[in-house]
């Protein structure tokens, strides 16, 4: 879909250049002279779609959702694509041929897209896998199968190494095979997950090496179903998942790295959106009596508590019996001008300042509050290990989760916060940043 939608803003560029240029009398020429002004209208339209998450499997392919995502895309792409002609002039691509290369985009992006859902059978472009296991852990994957949160995963078959834990679909199980590479060959398996309870004495350990040095990739049940959720059950967590696992690496010079592009990415957003913040200053000035600005202690690295700056989205002593309260849907302590700059995430702004001054990073796991922090560690034994990374502005659970209101919520939240400090990388900053878009222009789950 990508490649196919990256050519279809290409073609679109093209026909806009010679709309507006007239028939060139040398197509080859006119393809080399604007190559670069093409690939960066596709990069830069892909790119937007990208942002709002049009190119992620487990997104709804709802008529209506695919339809204003594209649209929110494509206003994305217009303010790209004229940020880069403001800094690029000499580019010839840009005016009339941006007027006319997007809604000519647009119409091709719409027409793949219906032809891509309706000609596209799910089963040929599915991921068909092979389950050992037919007890808990086998459930599970079943249940995720048939989910929206795994998008194109077929279950080919539950191998029957358990004995009596059986707790999927009877029709779908099988007797281990003489031959398991023979099994995976027929059915195109792609890859095989070990789900059983215990594997001691159970396991076809040569059937299995069998299949892997033949190339088909073998997962173990907690990494499979981290992948594909993005998210590290707590339910089977041990201190040896932390000892053992690969990631949670993060030397020097990334760290180095990450705190020059937060400064950098500071600036920069300081100085895109002044007036924005100059107009919520005014306007919360206006409405309601009290600072405009909001400090309030949050736990940051390695647990070390910091005041974190928020524009004020609350009345003044919204916590006057000094407990500290979650804010709820439809919470009466927030104000009009706070319900509009949480929607947008406008309130977060401030954070900026708790940046520069390497409190927190742009990406990284929300800061919670003491209180919160420690009747959450007492819950759950792990949630101290989310303080190994600075707190960000916006994070990997910001994606996925929609705003915490409870200490449930909290719990939640962990999951995906643990799927972030395992993997923490630059890559994965900045598709968080770029994914962060699609955050702020569908503004689901706000509080």
């Amino acid at each position: 879909m990508l490649i196919g939608e990256a050519l279809v803003f290409l073609a679109a560029f093209y026909v806009a250049l010679i709309l507006q240029l007239g028939p060139p009398q040398n197509v080859a020429r006119l393809f080399e002279t604007y190559f670069w002004d093409g690939l960066i209208f596709s990069l830069g339209g892909v790119g937007s779609l990208f942002a709002m998450g049009l190119y992620h499997g487990r997104n709804s392919t709802r008529f209506y959702d695919v339809f204003m995502r594209t649209i929110l895309g494509f206003c994305l792409a217009f303010l790209v694509l004229s940020v880069i002609d403001y800094i690029w002039p000499t580019l010839a691509l840009w005016r009339r041929t941006q007027f006319y290369g997007l809604p000519l985009s647009l119409l091709g992006v719409f027409t793949l897209r219906y032809l891509f859902l309706r000609l596209v059978d799910n089963d040929v472009i599915a991921r068909r896998i092979l389950v050992l296991g037919t007890g808990d852990n086998a459930a599970q994957i079943e249940a995720l199968e048939g989910s929206s949160e795994s998008y194109g995963l077929k279950c080919v078959a539950f191998l029957d190494v358990e004995g009596n834990a059986v707790h999927v679909t009877r029709s779908r199980i099988v007797p281990t095979p003489k031959s398991l590479l023979k099994l995976c060959t027929d059915e195109e398996v792609s890859e095989i997950v070990v789900a059983v309870q215990e594997r001691r004495g159970m396991m076809p350990i040569q059937q299995l090496m069998d299949c892997k040095l033949s190339g088909i990739p073998i997962y173990d049940f907690m990494t499979f179903m981290e992948r594909e959720t993005g998210r590290c059950d707590l339910s089977g967590l041990r201190p040896s998942w932390f000892i053992f696992a690969e990631g949670f690496t993060g030397g020097s010079i990334q760290q180095a790295v990450k705190r020059g592009l937060d400064v950098v990415l500071s600036l920069i957003l300081v100085i895109l959106t002044l007036p924005i913040i100059g107009a919520t200053a005014l306007a919360i000035r206006v409405e309601s009596p009290g600072p405009v600005f909001y400090r309030q202690e949050r736990v940051g690295l390695n647990g070390v508590v910091f005041k974190i700056i928020k524009f004020r989205s609350m009345t003044v002593n919204a916590e006057a019996d000094g407990n500290a309260v979650w804010a709820a849907r439809n919470d009466p302590r927030i104000t009009a001008v706070g319900r509009i700059i949480r929607k947008f995430r406008i309130d977060e702004l401030p954070q900026i300042i708790n940046v520069l001054k390497g409190e927190m990073s742009f990406v990284g796991p929300r800061p919670e509050r003491p209180e919160f922090v420690a009747e959450l560690t007492s819950r759950v034994g792990y949630y101290s290990e989310r303080h190994r990374v600075k707190p960000g502005i916006t994070g990997w659970a910001q994606l996925h989760y929609i705003y915490s209101d409870s200490i449930e919520g909290g719990i939640t939240k962990l999951q995906y916060d643990l799927y972030y400090v395992r993997h923490y990388s630059l890559l994965l900053d900045l598709f968080i940043v770029i994914q962060t878009a699609r955050v702020i222009l569908w503004p689901s789950g706000v509080r």
